[in-house]
């Protein structure tokens, strides 16, 4: 800029000096009006040459500090919005972290509570499957440890307790694992707009990118179209300075001429031809005035620069064409010059005939003094001209300073550009830094739903299995409880026909033992005897009569005894005692085979109570069965009696007809208690029958003894 400063300032001084001397030359020939007119039409061709270049550079300068003042004033806009939307992002990736780390840490808090839970509850199920194994213990050992089985059950109390407690909590976790789902399910929502919204982001970047470049190249085409129009000017300046030598030269031709004007014939010749010449002029006047028109036209079409280059081209050539002429011209007038000189001898001769035309010479002088008048207002007008001049060298200089500072403004938007793109492509890289995190957690959220589902499929899987299991386990209790039933009749019929045989057995060992009695009395006392045997004989005959039916009642595949008509005999008391041990060892040989059998009905029925606890245990309420067989199981209790009825008629609380933890429970303790009662009956039935067999064999042997 200083070096082109420096340039412009030796230009300006050159052509200051080129201004002096033509004016130095002006004053000096303002006796010939040629020289005026001439130097008079270059000074206006070349001020107007430099005004439409003036011009040209003001409209240009204007409207690029327009375009510069609208770019700038865009380039702020989009770098304030730019840099709300960035803090916008930035706050909203900032909240969205926070709420990813608080969630986090939930459901790390709610997975550490929930195997805490988990603990907790296989510690009650172990608790519970110890109590269930102390109550067993204390059902077998009823008579003799009652204490025991009142503590076992105060520790069941606690234990269910505590299951339930559990069971309440595991059902709060549940819920609150699903508000969780939830809100994780809607913060990936969350994301994805988000994500959406950083693309549609990104691409309003892109767009403003493009739109950036599109604005440093038009400011790059304005750019060379400065210099491409500073390179005109320095062309004209150069054209300009080459037609002043060219008219410095047409003066110095012109001085030849002076000498000529003492002749008046060549006076008038020359006058004729000055006024030729004026004639060129004021066509090429009009000519110029008509390049001015074109001048003007090219000024409004800015932007078709070149093409006005290349009709300014055409200009110049043709205005060297036109001084090629003027050359010719000085050529031919030379020629005529020394045609005159020759002509100079007749000329005088004719001097005669040239008196006769001074009153032409007197017309022609006052038009000279006509044209000195012109010539002196087209000094002035010149004048004016070089003020004018002056005035634009300045106007000049003052855009030539904008012109610096406006680089200097260009410099600065460059830097600010390269300093937004630099931030641009951070935020982009953050941007992506974020879509990779967002794609991370998605595909960490599809493995966990694909485990889910898994588990989900395994539980569905398990659920099917236990339902299978249940329906097998529900067959075979159904049947046990059909073979308990048939046992239990059969026990009821055993135990009324052990009832009866013991009173048949008492009441014939009591009649056996009168009838010993009796007999020894009568072995005493033989006088006696007679008077008794008739007494007694009827009486023996009845007493024959009620053991021969009882005998026949308990025993009804035996015999009646034998009556004898007078006296009973030793032998039909043996025969009947041994008949009686061959009943009753047949009934203990029943009761041994329905003790047997009732024990390993008890260890089955044991076992499978043992099977269902663990089943029970394991299981939640609901997975056992379905809540339509719940229902239809209600139903048929409303219809129905028996124990079921009563189990589900007792339960106030299930109002929906569905199975819950604690109807469940409800029933497993009235099970648990029939079970309990089943077996002290039979270790009563077991009990009483031992007695039995006891009394029987005493009996025996008694009867053996005897």
């Amino acid at each position: 800029v200083q070096n082109e400063d420096v340039y412009n300032d030796q230009e300006n001084a050159t052509a200051v000096e080129k201004t002096e001397n033509e004016e130095n030359v002006i004053r000096g020939a303002e006796d010939v009006p040629e020289k005026v007119h001439e130097s008079v039409s270059a000074d206006v061709q070349e001020e107007r040459l430099d005004n439409d270049d003036e011009q040209i550079k003001q409209d240009n300068q204007a409207k690029l500090g327009n375009d510069v003042e609208a770019v700038e004033l865009k380039y702020l806009e989009e770098q304030a919005n730019m840099k709300q939307m960035i803090d916008k992002f930035q706050a909203q990736c900032h909240y969205l972290q926070t709420m990813v780390k608080q969630r986090e840490e939930t459901i790390a808090a709610c997975d550490k509570n929930k195997s805490l839970l988990e603990k907790e509850n296989q510690l009650t199920k172990r608790e519970l499957e110890l109590a269930m194994r102390e109550k067993e213990s204390a059902v077998i050992k009823y008579c003799t440890l009652e204490k025991k089985i009142i503590d076992a059950t105060q520790l069941k109390d606690a234990a269910e307790k505590k299951s339930k407690e559990a069971l309440k909590e595991c059902e709060l976790l549940s819920g609150k694992i699903k508000m969780l789902n939830g809100e994780k399910n809607r913060i990936c929502s969350m994301l994805d707009k988000k994500c959406h919204e950083v693309r549609s982001h990104q691409k309003e970047i892109e767009r403003l990118k493009d739109e950036n470049t599109n604005l440093e190249a038009k400011v790059k085409w304005n750019v060379g179209k400065l210099k491409q129009e500073s390179d005109l000017k320095q062309s004209l300046e150069k054209r300009i300075e080459e037609l002043t030598t060219e008219v410095n030269q047409l003066k110095c031709n012109q001085a030849t001429w002076e000498k000529c004007e003492a002749d008046s014939e060549r006076v008038a010749q020359m006058e004729k031809q000055y006024m030729e010449q004026q004639a060129s002029l004021i066509l090429l006047k009009h000519s110029n005035e008509e390049k001015e028109a074109k001048l003007e036209v090219s000024e409004k079409k800015l932007l078709d620069m070149q093409n006005e280059l290349v009709a300014l081209r055409t200009k110049y050539s043709t205005v060297a064409e036109e001084k090629e002429s003027l050359d010719k011209e000085m050529e031919r007038l030379k020629s005529e010059i020394s045609e005159l000189q020759t002509t100079l001898d007749q000329e005088i001769l004719k001097v005669a005939d040239l008196q006769s035309k001074l009153s032409d010479l007197e017309a022609t002088r006052a038009q000279l003094s006509i044209e000195k008048e012109n010539k002196v207002r087209l000094s002035r007008e010149y004048e004016t001209l070089t003020k004018n001049y002056e005035d634009n060298l300045v106007e000049l200089e003052e855009i030539r300073t904008k012109e610096s500072e406006l680089l200097q403004i260009n410099k600065v938007l460059t830097e600010k550009n390269v300093k937004l793109q630099n931030e641009i492509t951070l935020y982009n890289s953050k941007a992506v830094a974020l879509c990779l995190e967002n794609e991370s957690i998605k595909k960490e959220k599809k493995n966990y739903d694909d485990r889910i589902s898994e588990l989900e499929r395994d539980l569905e899987k398990e659920r099917s299995q236990k339902n299978d299991e249940r329906l097998l386990l529900t067959k075979h209790i159904s049947e046990k409880t059909k073979l308990c039933e048939a046992t239990r009749k059969k026990l009821d019929s055993a135990l009324g026909d052990l009832d009866a045989a013991k009173k048949k057995h008492a009441q014939t060992i009591k009649e056996l033992n009168r009838e010993i009695e009796k007999i020894r009395r009568k072995q005493a006392n033989s006088v006696s005897e007679n008077n008794s045997e008739k007494e007694s004989s009827p009486q023996v005959s009845d007493t024959d009569s009620r053991v021969s039916h009882r005998i026949a009642n308990s025993d009804g595949s035996s015999s009646p005894l034998p009556t004898p008509d007078n006296e009973p005999s030793r032998q039909t008391l043996i025969d009947r005692i041994l008949r009686l041990q061959q009943a009753s060892a047949r009934q203990a040989e029943k009761i041994d085979f329905l003790e047997n059998h009732s024990a390993s009905l008890v260890t089955e029925l044991q076992k499978k109570t043992k099977v269902l606890q663990d089943y029970m245990l394991r299981d939640q309420c609901g997975a056992l069965a379905s809540s339509k067989s719940d229902r239809h199981k209600a139903e048929l209790a409303n219809y129905g009696g028996g124990i079921m009825a009563a189990i589900y008629g007792g339960s106030n609380s299930n109002k929906s007809g569905e199975m819950t933890l604690e109807l469940s429970l409800e029933i497993n303790r009235k099970l648990q208690a029939l079970l309990e009662d089943t077996l002290l009956k039979n270790i009563t039935l077991k009990e009483n029958l031992d007695t039995l067999g006891l009394e029987v064999d005493k009996l025996t042997r008694r009867l053996a003894m005897k």
